[in-house]
């Protein structure tokens, strides 16, 4: 299984979506963990949907 791991997303912030590019490096992954700094927590839901 491969793992993706994200952090300091930031958002809204930073930006006010996870850019394109986490989708397309994160493609097939069958795990994805946020290791912190989670501004909203639709982060977390937007992640999951990888």
């Amino acid at each position: 299984m491969r793992i993706g791991l994200i952090s300091d997303t930031q958002i809204p912030e930073a930006c006010e979506h996870l850019p394109q590019r986490v989708f397309e490096v994160f493609a097939g992954i069958g795990l994805v963990m946020h290791a912190g700094d989670v501004y909203v927590n639709r982060v977390l839901g937007t992640a999951g949907a990888i």
